[in-house]
């Protein structure tokens, strides 16, 4: 009896060490996939990347960056449209004679708050001074990056939204660097009737 139970106390320390390692490891990186063609040629749209969660300060010019901020920041637009509406034919939103009124929401994206994730690449940091791309635009104003930020673009910059727009990239928005592409886009199957429909991509996948 005795050499069962010890092979079972051995058996639960394996498990509990694999359960810390990946409990570790998943602190430490994530997987996302690219949605956009704005990173191309480096990643297409539908590739599964590894993220290694990092600070600012160890971001280096020329990395692979993924970043989360609001999308009422980094794209207004898109906020305003995602913005919950009702058919103006609806006086009221109470029932009326126990049934809701005729309106109904027009839009039903994401709220604007909620995170919107984006791969880009670094062209400088602090201390760096400002790329010509972006030195009018007037959220980055001054001749040198400052402190607790980032200036990114998008290696197709023609599809693209970047600095460009949104100006400086705060440390908060920097999620962390991308170690490298560990999944092809897959190819579109044939009875996805060509509506680009990809098997096993996630939910929320992170826009380039």
């Amino acid at each position: 009896m005795r050499p069962v139970l010890a092979l079972l106390a051995a058996a639960g320390c394996v498990l509990g060490a694999s359960a810390a390692v990946a409990v570790r490891l998943r602190r430490r990186y994530l997987v996302i996939t690219v949605a956009g063609v704005s990173m191309e040629p480096a990643f297409r749209d539908g590739d599964r990347v590894l993220v290694r969660r990092a600070s600012l300060d160890a971001v280096r010019r020329g990395q692979v960056v993924l970043l989360a901020g609001s999308l009422t920041e980094m794209w207004p637009e898109m906020a305003a449209e995602a913005a919950l509406t009702t058919d103006p034919r609806a006086p009221s939103d109470r029932p009326v004679n126990g049934r809701k009124p005729a309106g109904r929401p027009v839009a039903a994206r994401e709220p604007a708050d909620e995170p919107f994730r984006v791969v880009k690449r670094v062209t400088a940091v602090p201390g760096d001074p400002v790329p010509r791309e972006i030195a009018s635009v007037p959220h980055a104003p001054g001749r040198v990056v400052p402190d607790g930020c980032l200036v990114v673009l998008g290696d197709n910059a023609a599809a693209s939204r970047d600095s460009r727009h949104f100006g400086y990239v705060p440390a908060e928005w920097l999620l962390g660097v991308v170690v490298r592409r560990i999944a092809p886009a897959p190819e579109v199957r044939q009875e996805d009737g060509g509506r680009g429909a990809r098997a096993g991509t996630p939910r929320r996948p992170a826009a380039s």
